[in-house]
């Protein structure tokens, strides 16, 4: 991706961890709050970032806007940034999305945007029963509606990772089931539609 300064052949992947603890509006604790940018605390940052050199990839973590943000942090492979990195950059979270090859999250709801492109997803979800207990879930029973891996612990995670470069995309039919009752329309015509519905269509 140009505005990444990236080679283009290198992999690029996304992980959006939704807040725990909210720092904004009303204020609030779901599941565990470990104090890691990642949601999951035995992820160690320059391990990560060893795993993804090593394997032509580059992750960028944007923590949910209302959970607590220390500080931009770069390494070789690995990036963490905030809504003010992206404005420098005149990019947006959806434009830097569709660039993507694969998104980590949890039960963001990004995860249901992300199915319109039908590219790979892992839920990093280290306190599902404990996160279950507090917030809860719209839709139950929870573990039917998961389109991609769901990992505990960063070996997981990186043996998830390994799988979706490897290829091996065993959640396809499932992402594509979700897919279809989550969105009315799966093709790309979304601004034509808008168009039409207000009556700027040209003639």
């Amino acid at each position: 991706m140009d505005k990444l300064n990236l080679d283009s052949s290198i992999r690029l992947f996304a992980w959006l961890p939704t807040y725990r603890k909210s720092v904004r509006g009303f204020p609030r604790t779901d599941g565990i709050e470990t104090g890691s940018v990642f949601g999951m605390p035995d992820v160690d940052p320059y391990e990560l970032n060893e795993f993804l050199k090593a394997r032509g990839a580059f992750l960028l973590v944007k923590p949910h806007p209302m959970a607590a943000f220390e500080e931009q942090r770069a390494w070789s492979n690995l990036i963490v940034v905030d809504e003010s990195w992206f404005k420098e950059r005149s990019l947006s979270l959806y434009e830097l999305l569709g660039a993507t090859d694969l998104l980590i999250s949890d039960i963001s709801s990004v995860v249901i945007d992300y199915l319109l492109l039908d590219r790979p997803i892992i839920h990093a979800f280290c306190d599902l029963e404990k996160y279950e207990t507090s917030r809860g879930f719209t839709v139950e029973p929870i573990r039917d509606y998961f389109v991609g891996p769901v990992v505990t612990e960063a070996q997981q995670l990186y043996q998830a990772l390994d799988r979706a470069i490897g290829g091996d995309d065993t959640m396809s039919v499932r992402r594509r089931d979700i897919a279809r009752l989550s969105h009315r329309h799966l093709d790309a015509g979304a601004t034509s539609r808008l168009l039409d519905a207000i009556g700027l269509r040209e003639s």
